[in-house]
């Protein structure tokens, strides 16, 4: 399990897990805090500023939910890249969370990451139409997410299609305003 990670701790958990004392989602989370602060002690003894990043992969069929814990680096390309390749599947649930001895941050919110992977991506020449079901789908993964207008705007999910920003924003109003559940029975998902 690495060393930040211990193999005890982890079968720790996994037998809560197995006896439904902890969710899936509180596991991973558990392991993550773990993770974290044997680094951050490392890191404190050894007095450095490197970092850590911890990969979360995973997709679902709206891009909605948490990504699972797939593993950590300390190479920036490595961590980048998996970034890049969340950024490209519209339904990714994954993740990098960028861990100094100070704080933690979402590589979405990570210094230029997201307009580099953007960059990056815009590579390719996107979609120009957009059905209702994928501005249904982009709402619901902008609300997941809590993206502001601006974001949602900048993000891959609408680049290249900025014409129906206002169209997905108007979903995504209305799913907060009438309730996930609602929302989902009122289209059928």
């Amino acid at each position: 399990m690495g060393k930040y990670l211990k193999q005890g701790f982890v079968r720790a958990l996994e037998w809560q897990h197995a006896r439904e004392e902890i969710s899936h989602s509180k596991m991973v989370e558990l392991m993550e805090e773990e993770c974290i602060k044997n680094y951050k002690k490392e890191m404190e003894d050894n007095n450095q500023n490197d970092k850590l990043y911890l990969l979360y992969g995973g997709s679902s069929e709206d891009g909605l939910g948490s990504g699972e814990y797939i593993g950590r680096t300390t190479d920036e390309g490595v961590a980048f890249s998996h970034f890049v390749s969340i950024i490209k599947d519209g339904y990714s649930t994954g993740t990098v969370r960028i861990v100094t001895a100070t704080k933690i941050e979402d590589a979405y919110f990570y210094e230029d990451w997201f307009s580099r992977a953007k960059k990056e991506i815009e590579t390719f020449s996107p979609k120009k139409d957009m059905t209702q079901k994928e501005m249904i789908q982009i709402s619901l993964i902008a609300v997941d997410r809590n993206y502001d207008y601006k974001r949602l705007k900048s993000s891959y999910f609408i680049s290249g299609r900025e014409e129906f920003m206002d169209e997905v924003w108007n979903y995504v109003d209305e799913c907060k305003n009438i309730g996930l559940i609602a929302f989902k029975e009122k289209y059928n998902l």
